[in-house]
């Protein structure tokens, strides 16, 4: 019962934010659990009780429902009145985002224009392998951006302003943010729970891993995708498929989390310890390097194809070609810079914790230490990738603000403002 309470408490709270789509890919992440659960339920012949069980938490389910009744109906009517809906006419047939009539959902070219390259995965361990962000900092006054920039006349102020926005992302995605990142001593932490964890559990967690990463390849992997967007349950209603990384986002820490318990309740010897964490280093350190070996060959850093780098300055130069091409070589020597300089990042922190663990155990520090020099260490480099896309530049001060309100007062300034 205390389960049931706090289910029903939390869905609950999850359903009354309104964004659905996570909600959905929770109950995925629920369904691969449940299957997990009925699979060990047979082997241990306690069919029975999966069953009970599964009745109270559909039932808790049921009354998480009750407090959001009012908006998920509102919802439910209007989208038949929308793009996720039948085509009504708002919006001609055949534009972007409009579904056939047929179809009572989105267009299948818009729902997955957001889909993410497989080797684009990547960048949960090596967060600049694609450039990071549509509009990256390269570096300011020291990335060849800048240089470029000032060698074809531009002012150190306007240079430094597109250096530090510049258009570095050159993956397959239209536009991103900012990439998944997941924290790379934390990757460590998950190799080693796959090689320690002997707990039936990890299977069905690693199903939902790997399930939502699939889905967040959309049409890069639409053998899977096309075939759940035609036939899952309101699926169609969902765009941008790369969003199903929330599904791993939360579940590697879990399995990181699970690893330092193996590593710390002595569970296991430490001499196997030590052996799978050689193993877990060499797989996570292999990953790195191998990328940062790419880097020198074997990317193109968007060079060569119909890079969206190419319209950005084509429209800032006014056209001229030769500017442009100046431009983008520099902007594919720092989309080479900022990858090396990430995947070096990566390889330290995971070193780090590494050490970290070796020093627990050979008794060097104890258990306490452990956990503050770890915790330090993960926390820092969540923190300071996070730092990159949102720090004090994404705020105003109340002085900005009434500055900016005073001049949209002023007669005149309303349109331009």
């Amino acid at each position: 019962m205390l389960g049931a309470i706090i289910t029903c408490i939390s869905l609950c709270l999850l359903i009354i934010n309104g964004h659905y789509q996570i909600v959905y890919y929770l109950l995925l992440t629920v369904v691969v659990l449940g299957i997990g659960y009925l699979v060990h339920a047979i082997k241990t012949k306690t069919v029975g009780n999966y069953i009970k069980t599964t009745a109270v938490l559909m039932v808790a389910a049921g009354l998480s429902i009750l407090p959001s009744t009012v908006s998920l109906w509102t919802t439910y009517e209007y989208t038949k009145f929308s793009i996720r809906g039948e085509a009504t006419g708002l919006t001609k047939e055949g534009q972007a985002g409009q579904a056939a009539p047929k179809d009572k959902g989105l267009d299948k070219e818009y729902a997955f224009a957001r889909s993410q390259g497989p080797f684009e995965t990547l960048t949960i361990i090596v967060p600049n392998l694609y450039g990071g962000s549509s509009s990256e900092n390269a570096g300011g006054d020291k990335s060849k951006t800048y240089d470029a920039l000032r060698q074809v006349g531009a002012n150190p102020e306007m240079a430094q302003q597109v250096a530090e926005n510049a258009p570095l992302y050159w993956g397959p995605q239209p536009f991103t943010e900012g990439p998944v990142y997941f924290g790379a001593g934390l990757l460590l932490l998950f190799v080693l729970s796959l090689l320690i964890i002997k707990d039936w559990q990890k299977w069905w967690i690693l199903a939902a891993i790997l399930l939502g990463i699939f889905m967040a390849w959309g049409k890069h992997f639409s053998m899977l995708n096309y075939f759940l967007f035609d036939y899952l349950p309101f699926y169609n209603k969902f765009r941008a498929p790369s969003t199903s990384l929330v599904i791993p986002q939360v579940l590697v820490p879990l399995l990181a989390c699970w690893a330092l318990n193996e590593v710390v309740t002595g569970s296991l010897s430490k001499d196997v310890l030590m052996k799978q964490l050689k193993k877990a280093v060499y797989i996570t350190g292999g990953v790195v390097v191998g990328i940062l070996l790419l880097s020198y060959a074997g990317m193109s850093y968007g060079k060569g194809e119909a890079d969206r780098a190419t319209s950005t300055y084509m429209q800032m130069t006014g056209g001229n070609q030769q500017v442009v091409d100046v431009l983008m070589k520099a902007t594919i020597e720092d989309r080479a810079s900022v990858l090396r300089a990430d995947a070096l990042r990566s390889l330290v922190f995971i070193l780090l914790v590494a050490v970290f663990i070796w020093l627990l155990l050979k008794d060097r520090i104890k258990l306490g230490v452990f956990f503050l020099l770890t915790g330090a260490a993960i926390g820092l480099d969540m923190f300071l990738i996070g730092h990159r896309y949102l720090n004090k530049s994404n705020f105003e001060t109340a002085e900005l603000r009434e500055y900016i309100c005073a001049q949209c007062d002023r007669p005149g300034n309303q349109k331009r403002s």
